[in-house]
């Protein structure tokens, strides 16, 4: 149950930390779990894509410019998408 309080005149509710309880859905406890593995996923997709583009950056730049070339060996024998 959710705590309320007025604020401004507002009534204002404490949310549950499910959001999909607090609307009343009966399956809200699969439907969080799904929710938060879906933000992993993009967030993991999101990490892959930043990484390969700045392997791809470091690849162009000179070898003066970065500190060490086994910097960008290292990245470049992990799996990176293209």
């Amino acid at each position: 149950m959710s705590k309320r309080k007025i604020i401004d005149g507002i009534e204002v509710h404490t949310g549950s930390g499910n959001v999909y309880r607090d609307l009343g859905y009966p399956d809200a406890d699969e439907m969080l779990v799904k929710a938060q593995l879906v933000a992993k996923i993009s967030e993991i997709i999101l990490f892959g894509r930043m990484r390969a583009q700045l392997l791809r950056m470091l690849k162009n730049l000179p070898e003066r410019y970065y500190e060490s070339h086994k910097l960008i060996q290292g990245l470049s024998r992990r799996r990176c998408p293209r």
